[in-house]
């Protein structure tokens, strides 16, 4: 692990012509422009395009490299290298042209298999319910990671981190917010100055559900807010009903072996006193482990409610009354309509697993998605993406940020590690 933060902090290095590329790629995918994603891709095989991409942890050298083509080395037993494709094929639905999006990327663990990472979850559980119990987490946090935590202050304050919960629980109840002063002070202008054009262009939301209750939120609200809150009791992941929490469906993260979950996300987007909001979708999240594997599965198969409006004003109503005219809500359905369809009828599918793989052990990502190319969609991710894609400068400042927070971590890990694997009781971790 600190082998990875070391390289990380040295920068991501491409050579000129697979940044270029990179920096188009992004743009047509940001915009949703999937027939202009497609036509990027190098490997063509028939109608399907992919792209091949590899990673190497090169920490003796000080960076991390990213390498496009299939014709590189497999990965190696190092931790983080990791072996990528991404592939778009064109295809019809409901007489309109769409985009099934496939793909996977592997990270090397080396030696780390799932039954440690899931000790070590647990035990950030017991680790942070016995900050709480024996003093506070801020001080807990500040004394194990004071390099990490020195860099967040510069750039963000955090409201509150932790406090009693029901029943016995303690809530972690996490509350920041990035403060642009702070970030003009410690040196980064062009992040601050983004961070201000931010202001109250959207509100996201995901919540997880057991069969048993709430088990935890993650939120993130304009101007630059950011949250996390979920219920914990002798290392468990509590859920909770209301005003009370069910200490008997408590989770052990470490022993857990199936749980069937529900996702719930929601969000608003606002543009020119207008909003769009995506509320009411349930998504199943299946969690399954077996001796050589543990799997965490989401499939996209039901439908939000899209609602599109004027907040108020005469720009209000005039951009609302154009987007009405577009059919922007219907189009908005449709697409989520095409998420829920999936490429076999089926829904949707994103996953993530751990297991071994040639000697070593391996962190995958995959995804099988069906995406309507819609001009509409595409119109209104391009009037967005104008306000939230961050420019060269503030790019660059943002890579800047994420070395030194990496180097601090690194710095801060060789401390660290040894007490949190005397909590998941598990050795020889990197």
């Amino acid at each position: 692990m600190a082998g990875l933060l070391r390289a990380l902090e040295g920068g991501i290095k491409v050579d000129t012509a697979t940044e270029a590329w990179l920096e188009d790629l992004r743009d047509c995918l940001l915009e949703l422009d999937l027939e202009r994603a497609w036509k990027r891709l190098p490997d063509i095989q028939g109608t399907r395009r992919a792209v091949h991409l590899s990673g190497r942890n090169n920490h003796e050298r000080g960076r991390y490299e990213i390498i496009l083509g299939a014709d590189v080395p497999a990965a190696r037993d190092t931790f983080g290298d990791l072996e990528g494709q991404a592939a778009l094929t064109p295809r019809s639905w409901d007489g309109a042209p769409a985009f099934v999006a496939q793909g996977e990327v592997a990270m090397s663990t080396a030696n780390i298999g799932h039954p440690t990472a899931r000790a070590v979850a647990a035990a950030v559980l017991f680790v942070i319910e016995d900050a709480h119990s024996n003093g506070s987490l801020d001080a807990r946090l500040r004394t194990d990671l004071p390099h990490t935590m020195a860099l967040l202050d510069k750039v963000i304050t955090f409201d509150s981190l932790a406090r009693p919960g029901l029943d016995g629980t303690t809530e972690v109840d996490i509350k920041a917010r990035i403060d642009p002063q702070r970030l003009t002070a410690a040196g980064y202008p062009a992040l601050a100055r983004f961070v201000r054009r931010m202001s109250d262009v959207a509100d996201f939301s995901v919540s997880v559900d057991s069969r048993d209750g709430h088990l935890g939120t993650i939120w993130v609200e304009s101007p630059g807010q950011y949250g996390l809150r979920f219920h914990i009791h002798q290392g468990k992941l509590v859920p909770t009903r209301g005003d009370t929490a069910r200490l008997d469906a408590g989770i052990d993260l470490q022993h857990a072996t199936s749980l069937d979950l529900a996702l719930r996300p929601k969000g608003v987007v606002r543009l020119k006193s207008t909003r769009l909001s995506v509320q009411h979708w349930t998504v199943p999240l299946r969690y399954r482990v077996t001796d050589q594997q543990a799997r965490l599965e989401a499939r996209f198969s039901t439908l939000p409610a899209v609602d599109f409006r004027s907040e108020g004003g005469v720009g209000g109503f005039m951009v609302a009354a154009a987007g009405n005219a577009m059919g922007l809500e219907q189009h908005a359905t449709r697409f989520f309509r095409s998420v829920a369809e999936g490429p076999y009828g089926k829904g949707t599918r994103i996953g993530v697993e751990m297991g071994p793989s040639k000697g070593h052990h391996m962190l995958t990502g995959d995804w099988h998605i069906l995406m309507l190319d819609n001009l509409v969609v595409r119109f209104a991710a391009q009037v967005l993406g104008h306000r939230i894609v961050p420019e060269d400068d503030v790019l660059d400042e943002l890579l800047t940020l994420e070395g030194s927070l990496v180097g601090a971590l690194a710095d801060d890990w060789t401390a660290a590690r040894p007490l949190l694997m005397a909590y998941s009781g598990v050795s020889g971790s990197r």
